[in-house]
């Protein structure tokens, strides 16, 4: 594994403030240890408007949490959820119209731009449902994994699903694979094809990170009290 160490300069605090921060990033697949949460590298993805970027993350309410902040702020992007419907038909139908609505949102970015490159937002298992669409596109995008550590940790997540997703991200061109607690080192260096990826560190100013301290209370049961 090639290890490439990044200071983040001085004068930010977080990534989002970091103009061109993608030329920083070797081309290709990456793994990026941004070391701290809220550091601001999804909000770069979300919010840059230079680079196309598709954010895939572990489960709906982290992409729900995203979309709020991207309403307040009148942010275009494109949500995929779909459809739960029992009825097999009525799911189909209501797929089909999301699948439109996707490719209505690329097409209109693609030609008039609004000066913004476009953003989707997806969970894992749907990334492969998704794909032809974004690959019919024609856009070059960059394909930005969030928390992915939990491909691996959060049982929730079926193995068939795992695999089917990992296949397809290690087939593609452009890919982040982004945590703050990353999956150590010594499992990556056993696990075929991510083991050959460059691995970014982020190296933060000490200044700019606020460590919290935590005490630790024991509670009495009342069993125990009386």
């Amino acid at each position: 594994m090639r290890k490439i160490k990044i200071t983040v300069p001085h004068n930010i605090n977080y990534i989002s403030e970091w103009e061109n921060f993608e030329c920083q990033i070797p081309q290709g697949q990456v793994i990026i240890n941004k070391k701290y949460p809220g550091c601001g590298l999804t909000t770069w993805a979300l919010y840059n408007p230079k680079v196309p970027v598709v954010l895939c993350v572990p489960r709906i309410y982290l992409a729900e949490n995203k979309t709020q902040q991207l309403d307040l702020d009148n942010e275009s992007y494109f949500f995929f959820k779909p459809s739960i419907k029992s009825d097999t038909q009525k799911r189909k139908e209501e797929n089909e119209s999301s699948f439109q609505r996707l490719r209505n949102y690329l097409c209109l970015q693609n030609i008039f731009g609004d000066n913004k490159a476009p953003k989707v937002i997806v969970t894992y298992d749907s990334l492969p449902t998704i794909y032809p669409h974004l690959k019919n596109s024609g856009i070059d995008f960059l394909y930005v994994v969030d928390e992915h550590q939990a491909s691996f940790q959060d049982y929730t997540l079926k193995p068939d699903v795992i695999e089917r997703v990992s296949s397809l991200l290690y087939s593609l061109k452009r890919v982040w694979y982004i945590s703050a607690t990353p999956i150590l080192e010594k499992y990556l260096d056993r696990m075929e094809f991510l083991n050959t990826l460059p691995y970014v560190e982020l190296e933060w100013p000490k200044e700019k990170v606020m460590y919290v301290s935590v005490e630790y209370k024991s509670i009495e049961s009342s069993d125990r009290k009386s």
